[in-house]
């Protein structure tokens, strides 16, 4: 009669030892999987002499021109910087920061240019609208950045890529948007009140 109890407890002894067995393995093969995967990759690198990544330029063709043409413009009053993330002038307020992952939603918007003053506080975000930002997915972003550009209280301005640069008709505009700024008369809808 003894023996029949033992009997069970044996047999679910070894099954659970199989179950763990097995899960430590699969765990142990995932890690090394990825190791190998890594070896992979670096051995490949080696061998065809080239590394995964190339390098480019920085800024388009265009995104440069209007670059020299931004700081020919403003660039005695004011310091033009390109290629900057939203999350570069605007922070997540306390208690926020890590709601719905809002900072690298934040990071995710580039802006083309930002106008600053001479202590870096950003008056104007401007964007280069060429015939991709006429999609609706862009003017959607586009609005979104807008507004996000409003909430901190710096103005948005839009170049179009397919007119030419008239650079007193540009400054004159620009520098309303940095007097609202300034007056601080930007508000989170984009109407200057």
């Amino acid at each position: 009669m003894y023996s029949y109890l033992v009997t069970p407890y044996i047999y679910i002894s070894i099954i659970l030892i199989l179950v763990i067995w097995l899960m430590w393995s699969l765990a142990g093969n995932a890690k090394t999987e990825k190791a190998l995967q890594e070896t992979r990759d670096r051995l490949m690198s080696l061998i065809i002499g080239k590394k995964l990544i190339t390098r480019k330029k920085y800024l388009r063709k265009e995104e440069l021109e209007y670059l020299g043409l931004l700081e020919s413009t403003f660039g005695d009053n004011y310091i033009v910087k390109s290629q900057i993330h939203l999350s570069d002038i605007a922070d997540i307020k306390f208690g926020y920061y890590d709601h719905d992952n809002l900072y690298y939603d934040l990071k995710r918007i580039i802006l083309d240019y930002v106008i600053f003053d001479k202590e870096y506080i950003p008056l104007v975000g401007v964007e280069l609208n060429g015939s991709s930002h006429f999609l609706n997915n862009r003017l959607s972003r586009d609005r979104l950045t807008e507004n996000l550009l409003h909430n901190i209280g710096v103005e948005y301005h839009e170049l179009d890529l397919s007119k030419k640069y008239n650079a007193s008709e540009t400054k004159t505009k620009i520098e309303k948007k940095i007097e609202l700024v300034k007056q601080k008369l930007v508000s989170a809808q984009g109407i200057s009140v």
